[in-house]
């Protein structure tokens, strides 16, 4: 409250002793001579006085009401127009808070002290010393809930909840903090996408990309595994703006319009943060589009690291190729077609359906227990060389249409081991081609 009132409204420069503790003692900047100096020191000495005496007098007065009295009365404070009140605000942040509680599955006393977070996490924007010092909110609060009584553990979300509130700021350090924050920051968007508050070029006056950018950080450092996809619809739906019929779980708009959209803006906020922290973009691009998608941001981002490290391997560029050159032709398949062993009619098809049998259920263990790495290395020396085999030996464009659809399937399945769950690696740009594959022959001259 000091350094506020030092730098918010006096533009003073508070002094700190060396281990960090402040001292009664402050710089001002004038730009005037030194013969007055003295004059100077007094007036601004005097006018600071009277900014911390008003600091000390909204101090007082506000502890006079505890915060869980101010709750109701924010009904009187305005959100967005057609969103209601704050406390409409605070009663879908509670909502949602308690979803993701739930969907984390954390035990029932600390989704109590959740849910109590989330119901204070507002009512100081009724007191008089965030009146005055609006970038208090949030700090006053957790003063005024320990003075209150509140767990030491609900104070501290109260303020954590609103980080990071810059770029380069910390995110909630505890998992409380973390969550109600999540809430909040996902009933912001949500909430300006639904009235078309979007950002445009460098126009962003609802901070809705740095809210993102602090989503995937709440996300990626605490390690949720959450579905955005989910999550917005949830707190899509809390919004008075979409009427719920009695047999539909979702609004038509939601579902078909405003997901899809917010979704993408998260994925181009993934693809910028991810090209800024240095990684290649087909990578990115690769990690996002594989079949599992990116709506969960953590799962995502462990992909792309693992991504990322091994296209550093010697085998990297052969894997590239099996898993290109089964999707491009795989993708001709008909949706979920079966395998029907007794159409093959060449060797080759017949020993790749042996190894695919084999080992599919060890990749896909390997995937499932988020062994990335382990899938992919095992992946390559499963289908290298017999997948080379059959492109190499067997034309699968041929007359007969079960044969050719048998073959197209064949092909997707291999192709979806990988695909589906790590990456679409039919995305990547191979600068210098090491592969031992010929990439020079043209897969449509070969079906």
């Amino acid at each position: 409250v000091i350094e506020t009132a030092m730098k918010e409204h006096q533009r003073y420069f508070p002094i700190r002793k060396k281990e960090g503790k402040l001292l009664n003692k402050f710089i001002a900047v004038l730009n005037r001579n030194e013969s007055n100096a003295d004059t100077a020191i007094r007036g601004n000495e005097r006018v600071l006085k009277a900014r911390l005496s008003d600091a000390r007098f909204f101090w007082k007065e506000d502890r006079k009401t505890p915060l869980i009295k101010r709750v109701e009365d924010l009904k009187n404070l305005a959100f967005l127009e057609k969103l209601g009140n704050y406390f409409d605000r605070t009663n879908r942040i509670l909502k949602l808070s308690k979803y993701l509680s739930t969907q984390l599955m954390l035990p029932h006393e600390e989704i109590e002290l959740v849910k109590r977070a989330a119901e204070l996490c507002k009512a100081d924007l009724l007191t008089q010393m965030v009146g005055e010092f609006p970038s208090l909110q949030g700090i006053m609060g957790r003063g005024y809930a320990e003075w209150d009584g509140e767990e030491k553990s609900v104070a501290i979300a109260i303020a954590e909840h609103y980080m990071p509130r810059y770029a380069t700021d910390n995110i909630p350090t505890s998992r409380i903090g973390a969550i109600v924050g999540l809430a909040d920051k996902f009933d912001t968007i949500s909430s300006c996408f639904a009235l078309d508050l979007i950002p445009t070029g460098s126009q962003d006056p609802y901070s809705l990309r740095r809210h993102t950018y602090g989503i995937i950080r709440i996300i990626e450092e605490h390690g949720f595994a959450l579905d955005i996809g989910e999550i917005l619809y949830t707190a899509l739906d809390l919004l008075p703006l979409f009427e719920q019929k009695a047999d539909s779980r979702y609004h038509p708009v939601i579902l078909d319009k405003l997901v899809p959209k917010i979704k993408e803006f998260f994925k181009d906020r993934l693809f910028q943060i991810n090209i800024e922290r240095g990684y290649r973009y087909d990578l990115v691009n690769a990690a996002l589009k594989a079949g599992i998608g990116f709506d969960d941001i953590h799962n995502f981002l462990q992909r792309l690291k693992v991504v990322s490290n091994i296209s550093r391997e010697t085998w990297w560029p052969d894997l590239v190729t099996v898993v290109e050159r089964t999707f491009n032709i795989g993708k001709k398949a008909q949706c979920g077609g079966a395998v029907d062993k007794s159409l093959f009619t060449e060797a080759e098809e017949y020993e790749l359906w042996v190894v695919y049998h084999k080992n599919r259920d060890k990749i896909q263990t390997l995937i499932d227990e988020k062994k990335y790495e382990e899938a992919s290395h095992l992946y390559y020396n499963t289908f290298a060389k017999p997948v080379h085999t059959f492109f190499d030996r067997v034309f699968v464009n041929v007359e007969d249409e079960n044969v050719r659809n048998n073959r197209l399937s064949l092909m997707k399945k291999i192709n979806d081991l990988y695909y589906q769950k790590i990456a679409d690696l039919s995305q990547i740009v191979m600068p210098n081609d090491k592969s031992s594959f010929n990439l020079s022959i043209n897969i449509t001259d070969r079906k």
